[in-house]
């Protein structure tokens, strides 16, 4: 029996107007249904019909449902057979324009306050189960914790294997974290790390970064998470005049030494077409003079020094002591990441990280939600 059921079909003018048992009406135009026919037949969702070929008048000279609704075309006589489950899951109204893109899971700390999960690294390799859940913790919640990870370099890479492949960067494909007493990158210093993304100064940045930690034995040090998402979204409802100013006023970031100059512009939040946030771009290290006209200088940087603010909020701040054989993922255009200062002098803290992409997690965790019969809304 299919998923859903055609009950009533009605021809329209432009369009062919369907009910289902349900109880739900969709409306699907003839050019839409003839554009996307070969689509349904591909085997890997490719489109192999040309659109200049499909004339915007086209219309249907004959319909019938059996186990699929069967249209025959004015073009050609052509024939489409088109599955009713596949039409449904695709209708285009309003309401399912974001079906796409599962809803996340914005948090404050209060969300954490009785457990934070880790997941066992050696179970991922044996157990895909294991492998989705924490894949889904880091889509819904921008982030992921592995534990037992053994502390060996390079692990860092042996584990991006399982999910993708290295985003490599003038960094190279992992670089470390220790203090540096000659660097001037404040990430190998022993100071405190204010909450930020990573390299925002890419215009494709890096999607995911992950963190692992190699030995972590020192006084402080604790690692900071904030979800930009969150933070986000309270500001538009909280100030809406200034989430319009960091949505709508870009700023640049830059990173430079003798080798290498990177440059790129872009808003702090950035929403797509339904107005959703979609991304945060945010590092008070690579931050550039801002360039905003005179009358809005001071309401900008009110909105910035606000946001700035709620990242420090301990309402949105997660604080972490992470141990030696931890390894953390981040979504790296959602989660603002950072750490306490620490005494250098008291232990070790050696980090490996690198960088990847989020399509390979996001293809890899809907594979494994088709194979778990999982749907993610």
């Amino acid at each position: 029996m299919d998923k859903y059921i055609i009950s009533h079909i009605t021809q329209l003018p432009e369009a062919l107007q369907i009910d289902w048992q349900d109880g739900y009406r969709s409306l699907f135009h003839y050019v839409w249904l003839r554009d996307n026919d070969a689509r349904m037949q591909n085997s890997i969702g490719q489109q192999s019909n040309n659109i200049l070929h499909i004339p915007l008048d086209i219309k249907p000279t004959h319909i019938t449902l059996n186990e699929t609704l069967n249209i025959t075309w004015s073009e050609n006589s052509d024939v489409s057979c088109i599955d009713p489950t596949w039409l449904r899951e695709n209708a285009y109204e309003p309401d399912k324009a974001h079906k796409h893109r599962p809803p996340l899971h914005p948090w404050k700390v209060a969300d954490f306050s009785h457990h934070i999960e880790f997941f066992h690294y050696p179970d991922l390799s044996d157990d895909e189960g294991i492998m989705r859940s924490m894949l889904q913790h880091l889509r819904d919640f921008g982030f992921s914790i592995l534990k037992d990870v053994p502390p060996k370099p390079g692990m860092v890479l042996k584990v991006l294997e399982l999910f993708g492949y290295p985003f490599e960067t003038h960094h190279n494909k992992m670089w470390e974290i220790k203090v540096i007493p000659t660097s001037e990158d404040i990430g190998d210093t022993d100071q405190t790390l204010p909450a930020h993304i990573d390299q925002p100064y890419r215009c494709s940045s890096p999607t995911i970064t992950m963190l692992h930690f190699l030995s972590n034995s020192l006084e402080g040090g604790d690692s900071t998470l904030v979800d930009g998402f969150r933070l986000a979204e309270d500001l538009r409802h909280q100030d809406p005049d200034k989430f319009e100013l960091l949505t709508t006023i870009p700023v640049e970031y830059r990173y430079h030494d003798d080798k290498t100059d990177l440059q790129c512009e872009g808003t702090i939040i950035e929403l797509n077409a339904r107005k959703e946030v979609i991304g945060i771009r945010m590092n008070p290290f690579s931050i550039q003079p801002f360039h905003v006209a005179p009358e809005k200088m001071m309401n900008f940087y009110a909105a910035y020094q606000k946001f700035v603010q709620m990242t420090e909020d301990t309402t949105y701040k997660l604080t972490l002591k992470l141990e030696t054989g931890n390894l953390l993922l981040i979504d790296n255009i959602r989660m603002l990441h950072g750490r306490h200062a620490y005494e250098n002098n008291s232990g070790e803290r050696i980090l490996q990280g690198c960088f990847s992409k989020q399509d390979d997690f996001w293809s890899k965790l809907r594979v494994l939600n088709r194979r778990f019969n999982v749907n993610p809304s």
